[in-house]
């Protein structure tokens, strides 16, 4: 299991037992996050503490969210940049990522499948009044970075290697299927 994301304050499963699927019972977090790329090329990112995943340790992290009862995936990410932004005008493009990750989310065991998908945005400005409970408890910050801003940051930045898989998705040359960038 690669379990290599935020750091050592946030609560894993015990990484020396394998997961099984077939013998594990566990909550399942479908989720869709977004690639929010500004007009000048940077990327917004948030910036959580908090919560129930991270306790007290703090990363950033892309845009997004739970996939809502009768939503699909793109729906889901729509939303979740409508409630985290209050941005309206955004394009969206395709999935680009697709990342599973073992946490612990409210008490329990949770495999988190998240499909990231690629979005413009003509704005920077930014709004926090359709904020969820959950999203008040956990977003501390947001800023809209650079590539190279990200790849020199001692902040913990999830996904891992973002940096390195930003440089096509700004350029605009995507996957033909989403790149698996983590899996259980």
């Amino acid at each position: 299991t690669d379990c290599r994301y935020f750091n050592s304050r946030v609560e894993y499963l015990d990484r020396r037992m394998p997961f099984n699927s077939r013998t594990h019972a566990m909550n399942v977090r479908t989720a869709a996050r977004v690639v929010l790329i500004g007009p000048t090329g940077r990327l917004l990112l948030l910036r959580c503490e908090g919560g129930p995943v991270a306790g007290d340790a703090a990363f950033w992290m892309t845009v997004g969210g739970g996939v809502e009862p009768g939503e699909d995936l793109l729906a889901a990410a729509r939303r979740e940049v409508a409630e985290e932004t209050g941005l309206i005008e955004v394009t969206f493009g395709p999935a680009v990522w697709y990342s599973e990750l073992l946490l612990t989310f409210h008490g329990a065991a949770t495999l988190f499948k998240e499909t990231f998908f690629v979005a413009h945005t003509g704005s920077e400005t930014l709004d926090s009044a359709n904020w969820t409970a959950l999203e008040r408890e956990m977003i501390r910050d947001w800023r809209w970075w650079s590539v190279p801003e990200i790849a020199v940051a001692d902040e913990v930045i999830y996904p891992d290697g973002l940096a390195d898989l930003l440089p096509d998705v700004v350029a605009g040359r995507y996957p033909r299927t989403p790149l698996v960038i983590a899996r259980v």
